[in-house]
């Protein structure tokens, strides 16, 4: 099978190829195939292979500059993980609140005066054990709701990282629609869409520092959270047990 060599007119020194690999010969300073491809920062301007850092193009290719840097310097890779084993540990928490809640059922055993008797357990010390069952369903109360709390913050989280990564897809794609409009000539397209194209990109790169910033804060305040409740619930159930012991009143839930 032969195909036509169509090497570059400006390009190649002339227009025969090669006649196993089809590469044309091409002018000092390009490169391809054809000789299309002016060496880097560089397009065809009136046939000759132009620098691209001169005239109105100087400032677009000190803005390609900038945002090349501005992609250099964002870490994607580091972004934190989702504490799924964190979650986890609240969900079985909770779990566990509601079996020492069944176990603490003690106003359906001690009906009368007679049992309270047999059992050796005057009223006052009854109202203090009434009222840590209380304080326990209050305290499981609030472990749900910080475990919601933290299982919406999640799926924000996600749906933010989601959306960060495409956001960087894009810039990448901006970019390199700006370096292939350079690097292949402006042709009778309007120069007005590069600064469009430049703003655009922009845009995306100062959403996604927003962004990021906005998941840090989400997953520190989340992880703060849990932490204080899964304290004060350690707390609590170790002031129950004195409570138990030395039948006193020794802490309450702030």
């Amino acid at each position: 099978m032969c195909n036509e060599c169509a090497c570059h007119q400006h390009g190649s020194v002339h227009g025969i190829c090669n006649q196993e690999t089809g590469q044309c010969e091409c002018r000092p300073g390009l490169s391809g195939r054809d000789c299309s491809l002016c060496k880097e920062r560089h397009a065809f301007m009136n046939g000759i292979c132009t620098s691209c850092d001169q005239g109105c193009t100087r400032d677009l290719m000190k803005e390609m500059d900038n945002l090349e840097e501005i992609m250099r310097q964002q870490n994607f890779t580091n972004l934190r993980p989702i504490p799924w084993k964190r979650a986890a540990r609240i969900s079985n928490t909770t779990k566990s609140l509601h079996l020492t809640l069944e176990s603490l059922q003690l106003e359906s055993s001690i009906d009368d005066d007679t049992t309270k008797s047999s059992l050796n357990i005057d009223d006052n010390f009854l109202d203090e054990v009434n009222g840590l069952v209380e304080q326990t369903k209050f305290l499981l109360e609030r472990t749900n709701k910080s475990k919601n709390t933290l299982q919406k913050s999640i799926a924000k989280t996600e749906k933010l990282s989601e959306r960060a990564r495409e956001q960087e897809e894009i810039l990448h794609e901006i970019i390199s629609q700006l370096r292939n409009y350079i690097n292949y000539g402006f042709g009778k397209q309007d120069s007005s869409k590069i600064g469009i194209l430049i703003q655009e990109a922009n845009i995306h790169v100062n959403a996604m520092k927003e962004r990021g910033i906005y998941i840090e804060k989400r997953y520190n305040r989340g992880k703060t959270d849990f932490e204080l409740v899964l304290l004060k619930f350690q707390i609590f159930f170790f002031c129950l047990l004195i409570n138990n012991t030395l039948k006193k009143k020794a802490c309450y839930i702030i």
